[in-house]
């Protein structure tokens, strides 16, 4: 639990990152928003894992897969689905109360 909780908020830390940037990038040009996509930043920081990744999922899985499916959700804000990911890791690794019922 205490695993899921720490990746989720690293994942949160890494979305705020992208989303610092985008918001620079719009500062020094205020008339375009700049929002860079998650895979516009996988392209540039390693595109060779880009291309395993690619491939492994058109050979192993589905090749319909990664074309419709997975460009469409890679194509969003990169802050969008760091945080996504870090939100839902940080849900699954929540402390759980317990919840006690007494019946007469």
């Amino acid at each position: 639990m205490f695993l899921l909780r720490l990746t989720g908020s690293w994942f949160l830390i890494v979305a705020m990152i992208a989303f610092v940037y985008d918001g620079t990038k719009t500062l020094g040009n205020p008339d375009v928003w700049v929002i860079t996509s998650f895979l516009d930043h996988w392209q540039s920081l390693h595109p060779h894992s880009l291309q395993g990744a690619k491939s492994a999922i058109e050979t192993k899985l589905h090749p319909s897969l990664w074309d419709p499916v997975l460009t469409s959700v890679l194509g969003l804000p990169a802050w969008l689905v760091l945080g996504a990911i870090g939100v839902l890791l940080f849900y699954l690794g929540r402390k759980r109360t317990r919840l006690n019922i007494y019946t007469n």
